[in-house]
């Protein structure tokens, strides 16, 4: 049962890293106002 469900949650956490990862660049250029 621990692979099933280690292995959807492994994805997500992939895909968000791939997100922020991509993201980061474009937030450091562009930091929202205060």
């Amino acid at each position: 049962m621990k692979k099933v469900y280690e292995k959807p949650t492994f994805v997500l956490r992939g895909r968000l890293g791939a997100i922020t990862a991509a993201n980061a660049p474009v937030v450091l250029s562009n930091p929202p106002p205060l």
